[in-house]
């Protein structure tokens, strides 16, 4: 439809045209025609509403350390006591010409409501001061002592505790070990010679006669002093070297660090910025005694949306030293109606040319109210274990989901989705309506969708016994193969689980939704019913297939 047929359709009657706004949102999220919308009362005025915008101008400094010298463009000041000075005259000259440099920015666009005065408009920045001083903590030296090995760049060897050496591992620190030419007996034996004269023949025999001497390794006592040692019974220390003392690793032999502080330059700089900054409240004060008019265009939160509702405004500002103020008198033409829906009445209310609509007064919870009425006392007469529903429940449940609002808060289940839902809805509907309406359909879907469940798609996780006979057949094969066989049954009943919702979804858009487009399959993965469903039938196929396996080898051994 183009724009010439849509102006040639809107009522001219303010009362019409607003109950038509309505009518408009309200329609295609329940149910119901706009039939159901009657237009009881209404009432067209003019409210006044004055908006003040006020901006202060603050002034403050920003200090600011840091290590070394000062960075580029920093001008510098002898200590402290200089810094301040120098601070308190810049603020001092900001001070003097902030109130000229406003007046003249509020002159040229102070009567413009959208206009905001900028920092630029009233305030150049003076050069950031700042000065140096020797760094405190290494007292301008850049280094600290190493607190390790206390500035010596040493520390005690830990493997001889400092003493340079360490008992010796061959003799036991005893300083001796075994004579290795007596093999630590004391003695020797010597062969001699001796010639004895034998009589009987007249002649002279050769022969060795043993002889016990002592050692001459080690005079008798067993023992020589150990060679390795020395005889000293302690060897050096092969970490330091006998020098009792190894370089510090903390410090790594200089006996001190680098300080942190100031990056090892021995100097840190302090400097001192003077900024601006301007502060902007607004508030609404509307002439109205109407308090829920007031309530609302109260709280209107910018002069944006105050010139969007009004027909007509004028301007003022004023300045004094810091402050720039303006006050906008604006004419917001509100247009109220009393709606009746069936035996109960909406206030709403349209404000500004466009009517616009901050608050549907809960309309759309009056027109759906039977049907949650309805779906709350369906419920006790089904129960989730074991599942089951009733054609009544059934029947409530279609109703509630043949409207778009009930859908939106089935799909945003928890805390976070009611903020959403409620947001979107502006006022269509009431929070504890939205609350009823989420914890009822949550739990109407969820039998539902269990009931459908084991009314037959169930059974499809039965074909993890088909690893039964495949068992049977594949017990001749490696492990392998029939690892892999086991693993094409898992797949294959994991696949019968996915058809399993497939077909309970489509079963209950028939039931709940016949003739209609619904897409229950996003309402059951927003509310968790697809997850929990996969998540125990893959458990269930992953323990039922090797148990299955298993009987078959226990029932017919091979």
């Amino acid at each position: 439809m183009g724009s010439d047929d849509a102006d040639a359709t809107t009522p001219e009657d303010p009362s019409l045209r607003l109950l038509t706004r309505i009518a408009d949102f309200v329609e295609p999220l329940t149910r119901f025609d706009r039939g159901h919308l009657a237009l009881e009362t209404s009432q067209h005025r003019t409210i006044e509403l004055a908006a003040r915008q006020i901006f202060r101008v603050g002034l403050d400094f920003v200090r600011a350390e840091g290590q070394g010298p000062l960075p580029d463009g920093v001008m510098e000041v002898a200590n402290g006591a200089a810094l301040a000075v120098e601070a308190e005259a810049q603020l001092a000259s900001a001070r003097a010409i902030i109130p000229g440099r406003l007046a003249l920015w509020a002159a040229d666009h102070g009567e413009s409501p959208l206009r905001r005065p900028g920092v630029a408009a009233c305030f150049t920045p003076p050069a950031v001061l700042g000065f140096v001083e020797a760094c405190a903590a290494c007292r301008g030296r850049g280094s600290i002592e190493c607190k390790t090995c206390s500035a010596a760049g040493a520390v005690e060897c830990p493997t001889c505790a400092g003493r340079g050496s360490r008992p010796c591992s061959a003799c036991k620190e005893t300083g001796k070990e075994r004579c290795g030419r007596c093999l630590g007996q004391g003695y020797e034996i010597i062969h001699r010679e001796e010639t004895v004269w034998d009589a009987a023949t007249n002649t002279g025999r050769t022969q060795n006669v043993p002889e016990r001497r002592t050692c001459g390794g080690c005079g008798g006592s067993g023992n020589v002093a150990c060679a390795r040692c020395g005889g000293v019974g302690r060897e050096s220390c092969s970490r330091c070297a006998g020098q009792r003392t190894i370089t510090c690793q903390t410090c790594k032999g200089a006996g001190a660090l680098g300080c942190e502080a100031c990056a090892s330059t021995g100097k840190r700089h302090f400097t001192s910025q003077l900024a601006c900054t301007i502060r902007e409240t607004f508030e609404c004060s509307p002439r109205t005694s109407d308090a829920e008019l007031a309530a609302t265009l109260k709280s209107l939160p910018a002069i944006e949306q105050v010139l969007g509702y009004a027909q007509a405004h004028r301007t003022t500002a004023e300045t004094d030293a810091s402050t720039f103020r303006r006050e906008t008198l604006a004419a917001i033409p509100v247009t109220s109606i009393v709606v009746a829906v069936g035996s109960r009445r909406a206030n709403v209310h349209g404000f500004g040319p466009q009517q616009d609509i901050r608050d549907y007064a809960n309309i759309a919870g009056i027109l759906l109210s039977d049907d949650l009425d309805a779906l709350e006392s369906a419920l006790p007469e089904t129960t989730l274990a074991p599942p089951r529903t009733t054609p009544r429940m059934d029947a409530a449940l279609a109703s509630a989901l043949a409207s778009e609002a009930n859908v939106a808060i089935a799909e945003n289940p928890g805390p976070k989705g009611l903020a959403v839902v409620l947001n979107d809805l502006r006022g269509l509907l009431t929070e504890e309506h939205v609350r009823r309406t989420s914890v009822a359909m949550a739990k109407a879907i969820r039998r539902a969708y269990w009931a459908a469940m084991v009314r037959g798609p169930l059974a499809l996780l039965a074909l993890a016994l088909l690893q039964f006979p495949v068992e049977l057949m594949l017990r001749k094969l490696d492990p392998s193969a029939r690892f892999s066989a086991m693993l094409g049954v898992m797949l294959l009943a994991f696949g019968g689980a996915i058809g399993a919702h497939m077909l309970v979804t489509r079963t209950l858009e028939r039931t709940l939704a016949p003739g209609r487009t619904l897409h229950l399959s996003r309402v059951l993965s927003r509310q968790g019913h697809l997850r929990n469903w996969l998540l125990g039938a893959g458990v269930f196929v992953v323990l039922a297939t090797p148990a299955v396996a298993g009987l078959a080898n226990l029932l017919i051994p091979a």
